[in-house]
């Protein structure tokens, strides 16, 4: 098992770049074995309001979960890694903002954008998402969702609108594949069904690791805060197995 120091000291050099957030996500994510250890050291970096990269960690966690979804953890690594930030999460963005005389506005930037693309990508569960989202979105002050550069913004909007275009794809090939299943058809055409999803999810993760690397912690954080509002309104999963799914820390994505 990792000594917790030695994630200690490899969290410690994380900065708000992308590089740095990528690197750090990338070591965590080939020890995904001991991804409870790696998260719970992550979360207490997070709610640590004297730690100056609590937002670029929070990153770390979505990148991470990314690496999950690509498949390069294994189903072992996967799922430890998602049940550790759903169990250890909520609770430390509690005690974070629950500081007072701290300005939280970058930490509570980055769990707007992560949880827009948690949402997107059916990492958690709706009814985890909305929770968690709430969050940061009831103790947003109305000066923090003021305006950002019309240009930038919507050229960010299209860069996301891009990546939830490929994923709608994905999620049709996915629901053709479940009603395959459903129907009895055969393995080889099921399997065909499979490498389609496959091969869209995978475009769809290529394209939202192009747009979350090419941006610093900073500028990532500046992205409409919108984003996590809609969350908490979005549609529930039209899949049979939605129901279940409120039962589940992991989304249908998994």
């Amino acid at each position: 098992m990792m000594q917790r120091q030695l994630v200690v000291q490899r969290l410690s050099i994380v900065d708000d770049t992308s590089g740095s957030i990528v690197g750090a996500a990338t070591w965590c994510s080939l020890h995904a074995h001991d991804a409870a250890i790696i998260v719970s050291v992550l979360c207490d970096r997070i709610a640590d309001v004297s730690v100056p990269s609590r937002a670029s960690l929070l990153f770390v966690l979505h990148e991470m979960l990314l690496s999950c979804a690509a498949g390069a953890t294994g189903d072992a690594g996967k799922r430890a890694t998602v049940n550790a930030v759903a169990s250890l999460l909520p609770p430390t963005l509690r005690r974070a903002f629950s500081v007072e005389g701290v300005d939280h506005s970058d930490l509570r930037n980055a769990l707007s954008q992560v949880i827009h693309w948690w949402e997107t990508l059916r990492v958690f569960s709706s009814a985890w998402l909305e929770d968690v989202a709430a969050l940061g979105v009831h103790a947003m002050s109305p000066s923090q969702s003021g305006t950002n550069d019309g240009q930038q913004e919507d050229h960010r909007d299209a860069e996301l609108a891009a990546v939830t275009k490929l994923l709608v794809v994905y999620r049709a090939a996915k629901d053709t594949m479940n009603a395959l299943k459903a129907e009895g058809a055969s393995p080889s055409a099921i399997e065909s069904a499979k490498e389609d999803a496959v091969t869209c999810l995978n475009a769809a993760i290529k394209a939202l690791n192009e747009v979350s690397t090419r941006l610093s912690v900073h500028e990532m954080a500046e992205l409409s805060s919108s984003s996590a509002a809609g969350a908490l309104h979005a549609p529930p999963p039209s899949s049979s197995v939605a129901s279940a799914e409120q039962d589940d820390v992991l989304g249908s994505f998994f």
